[in-house]
Parts: C-alpha cells; sequence; structure tokens
C-alpha cells in the first residue's frame, strides 16, 4: 500500500521484557497471560480453498483475536515496572522504512564473507544484486530463491557449463535448474566486465580472538543479569556482541548504549577491569566489589 502501518506494538518483543523467553510463540504467549490454550492443528491450512471449516475459522479469529486482550496486559506489566522505554529502540526500527529497503547493488554487504579476492567478490556482487531483484519481484525470501552459501559458492566456482552446475552445493534443480540460465548470464556479465570494474582486495588484519576466559565470563554475568530482571539474553547481546566487547571497551554493540548499557554493559566494563567478581553463594552467582 505504499506506507507502513503504525503504530506497531511487537507482542514477541514485548514478551522478552516481560520475562517470557526468547522469542516465545503467540500460543505460548496466549497461554502464559491468559490461561487459553489455542487449538494449532490448522496451521497448515491452505487458505486459497473453500469453504473453510469451522475449525479453520475459530484458528484464524484465534490468531488475532487475543491480541487485543494481551496488549494492555502487557503495557500494564511493562509500565508497571518501568520498561516500557527498554522498546523504543526496538520500535523505531520496526516504524523505520529503511529497515525494510534492500537496493540490490548493496544486498551483498549482508553476506558473511571473509578474505574473497577481487573477482569472486566482483561475482558475489552482481549474483547478490541479481538474487535481490528476483525475490522483491517475486515477493519471496532471498533463501527461499537461492541460499546464501550456494551464492558464495557461485562466486568462488564461477561455472562456466550447465555440468558444473551439478557440483554446486543446494544448488536449486542442479544442472537442469531453471535458475541455471539467468545466474550464468550474470556470471558472462561479469566475465566480460574490465579489470577496472574489479573491487579492492579488502586489507585485514588477522582478528584476535578475545581470551576465552574473559568470553566465558561475560556470558555468566549476562546469565545473571538477565536472569535477575527476567529478561531474554537475546534483547541485551547477542554472542557476537559479547565477542566484541571482551575485545573492546568501546564497541560499537547494543550493550554500551541505554538502559542495555545500565543493567549489564557498566557491569561487564567493570568486570573486565577487575572492580567486580563473580562468586557462587548457595547455588547462585553473585556480584562482588573488588576494593583491593
Amino acid at each position: 500500500m505504499g506506507s507502513l502501518p503504525e503504530p506497531i506494538y511487537d507482542t514477541q518483543i514485548a514478551a522478552m521484557v516481560c520475562g517470557l523467553g526468547d522469542q516465545v510463540g503467540y500460543d505460548k504467549l496466549v497461554k502464559a497471560m491468559l490461561d487459553h490454550d489455542i487449538d494449532k492443528t490448522s496451521r497448515f491450512t491452505d487458505w486459497s480453498k473453500r469453504p473453510l471449516s469451522n475449525r479453520q475459522i475459530v484458528y484464524a479469529l484465534d490468531d488475532v483475536i487475543y491480541l487485543a486482550k494481551l496488549y494492555p496486559l502487557m503495557r500494564a506489566k511493562l509500565e508497571a515496572e518501568n520498561r516500557s522505554h527498554w522498546l523504543d529502540e526496538e520500535y523505531a526500527k520496526s516504524n523505520d522504512p529503511a529497515t525494510y529497503v534492500t537496493a540490490p547493488d548493496a544486498a551483498w554487504q549482508k553476506l558473511k564473507v571473509r578474505n574473497m579476492r577481487p573477482a569472486p567478490l566482483l561475482r558475489l556482487m552482481h549474483l547478490a544484486a541479481w538474487r535481490e531483484r528476483e525475490a522483491q519481484s517475486r515477493d519471496l525470501p532471498r533463501n527461499r530463491v537461492i541460499r546464501d552459501e550456494t551464492l558464495i559458492d557461485l562466486a568462488g566456482s564461477n561455472p562456466k557449463d550447465r555440468n558444473d552446475f551439478a557440483n554446486i552445493r543446494n544448488f536449486p534443480g542442479g544442472k537442469d535448474g531453471k535458475l541455471v540460465t539467468p545466474i550464468s548470464k550474470v556470471l558472462d556479465m561479469v566475465a566480460a566486465m574490465p579489470s577496472s570494474s574489479l573491487p579492492e582486495a579488502e586489507k585485514r588484519s588477522p582478528a584476535k580472538r578475545p581470551p576465552a576466559a574473559v568470553m566465558e565470563l561475560l556470558r555468566v554475568l549476562l546469565k545473571h543479569v538477565t536472569d535477575k530482571h527476567d529478561i531474554a539474553p537475546r534483547l541485551i547481546a547477542s554472542a557476537d556482541e559479547l565477542e566484541l566487547l571482551a575485545s573492546d571497551d568501546e564497541a560499537p554493540i547494543r550493550a554500551l548504549n541505554g538502559w542495555r548499557r545500565e543493567i549489564f554493559g557498566d557491569l561487564a566494563l567493570r568486570l573486565k577491569q577487575g572492580e567486580i567478581a563473580l562468586a557462587v553463594k548457595k547455588g547462585r552467582i553473585i556480584l562482588i566489589e573488588n576494593n583491593g
């Protein structure tokens, strides 16, 4: 319709702040907060077929009607615990059109690629752009068109004919797949480009992995903090973000900003600097001030 619906209130994100787990499903959320069991037997219904049975109609209604009951309960709980502002950053992303738009020419940047030479990287850039346009025109997730790792394999191996496509892992349909022709056209187009089109090789210094002991301490601290506040760990920091934090006190991560810093980030920095320590008392993790 050309615009975003607003305001958006994501009950799954709110559930993580309410202490209901990481990515809790709608049916479990309804059970936890309303003590009602949703019949999920119609979840695989082909909704294009008619007539619908009464069971299917009830399932379709159940999928939305409880949101009206959940919303005020969740909002009241978060306001009572002074956590409503914890959701502002997450919902800001939901209401930003840029969250949902990927320019085809920039699609390759979403792929996890390390130390790829200029020629394969150029192929990957154009293959990713082709896949993005294909996914958008067909209204499909990118990986439903072709998987990331397959795209990277194509860029590296640069198949020359149909038989070569049979050696590409997970290539849809193998050498007889319908994507052979359009992908071959992309590869031929890249092959015809002048050498000046090649991207510059990335100059990366070998990444230093943080000490394993520091990572383990941060994981324990994160578990302690999220248990204390009854929230999902993923809402504070991912495994990759913890690794960055272990190596850099000024890492550009969520945990060092806003409310996340207040409840976890500052403690993590103090732990790294030896100002606090972790200990076990009566089977539970506790924090100890290091006055030495």
